[in-house]
């Protein structure tokens, strides 16, 4: 026990007894600060507040790397994927650098001892040409008129550029060049 006191900082300790919520309301700020989008600010924050519910375990774990790693395996042998495991892992790697800038943490042991799992990557499966023309037809047979021409345009552009229908709303007709299409907020 005398081990571990040592590795977490006095301040974190105290900080964990104040409020678990207001360190995670500067974490948000750090994150914001750092120009991170609301969606992945409320990812992060959602996962961190998981990964602690799941462990049932605070933030000094971060401070006691065989703790961290114990609290790991309860994830690592839950019914998750991969991915699912990775983004804990990043999360948690995130956090950990927020509290040693902090000077909270002395070490930032979740970068040291977790390795991010590695995904396969997936081949995108493609669409036939006959599954996009009955896409196309039948989105054809549902809307008339000048909606028609719109919607199949929209239509269009889903199935032959592989936008996200955010993108595809955000898009202005100065967006639009005869051999590209500039997407201006997107993932990729």
């Amino acid at each position: 026990m005398i081990n571990f006191v040592f590795r977490v900082s006095v301040k974190l300790i105290l900080l964990i007894n104040n409020n678990m919520e207001t360190l995670l309301e500067e974490f948000v700020i750090w994150l914001e600060m750092r120009g991170s989008r609301q969606a992945t600010v409320k990812f992060y924050r959602n996962y961190l507040k998981s990964f602690f519910k799941i462990t049932q375990s605070d933030v000094s774990i971060l401070g006691d790397p065989e703790g961290l790693e114990k609290m790991y395996l309860i994830i690592h042998k839950r019914d998750i994927t991969p991915s699912t495991r990775r983004k804990y892992v990043i999360v948690l790697q995130i956090f950990s650098d927020f509290l040693l800038k902090k000077k909270l943490l002395e070490v930032n042991h979740a970068r040291e001892l977790l390795k991010v799992p590695r995904i396969q990557k997936r081949i995108p499966i493609a669409l036939s040409f006959d599954e996009v023309d009955r896409i196309r037809s039948h989105v054809l047979q549902l809307w008339g008129g000048e909606v028609q021409e719109r919607n199949s345009m929209i239509i269009d552009c889903f199935l032959y550029t592989g936008l996200r229908r955010g993108e595809i709303s955000r898009l202005k007709r100065s967006d639009i060049y005869p051999d590209r299409i500039m997407v201006r907020e997107g993932k990729g």
